[in-house]
């Protein structure tokens, strides 16, 4: 009885996989398209935009703003030469300036 019912779980898991990879209305990976991109900007003092990818790890994905917001504060830690850094969030709207020693996010 347990092996059977081991079976037929396992069967009717890969059935469901093989439907969500083949099926639109599947909750599947699919649903990672339907989440809005974070959209930000981070400059210095001239104007150039720095890569804040390039402080992340590579497959990082960003879901919310307030995710990024650590990661600005170290970045304004370790660039001072370019202090301040400007902040920009087009999604949530936020707009503010880091400067060197405080490096505060607002809340």
């Amino acid at each position: 009885m347990k092996n059977a019912s081991f079976k037929l779980f396992f069967a009717t898991n890969a059935l469901l996989c093989l439907a969500g990879a083949l099926t639109r209305s599947f909750p599947s990976w699919g649903m990672f398209e339907r989440i809005e991109p974070v959209q930000f900007r981070l400059t210095d003092s001239q104007g150039v935009n720095i890569p804040v990818e390039n402080y992340l790890p590579r497959d990082a994905l960003i879901l919310r703003v307030a995710e990024i917001l650590p990661v600005l504060r170290f970045i304004c830690l370790r660039e001072e030469a370019r202090d301040p850094l400007h902040f920009v969030s087009v999604n949530s709207g936020l707009d503010f300036f880091l400067e060197k020693g405080k490096c505060e996010i607002p809340r």
